[in-house]
């Protein structure tokens, strides 16, 4: 399965490819995914999403 694609805004991540997977995935209880994260504010901290 590809890996989803969000943005990091903040202290949340964004879905912006992959919406309908995350739904799926999460009916059928995966708890854990591939996940290709970006970040436009280089300065902010991404470590709490591990």
């Amino acid at each position: 399965m590809p890996p989803l694609i969000a943005q990091h805004e903040g202290n949340d991540l964004l879905v912006n490819d992959g919406n309908h997977r995350l739904e799926a995935m999460c009916r059928e209880g995966i708890e854990k995914c591939w996940v290709i994260i970006w970040n436009t504010h280089y300065q902010d901290n991404i470590s709490a999403f591990k």
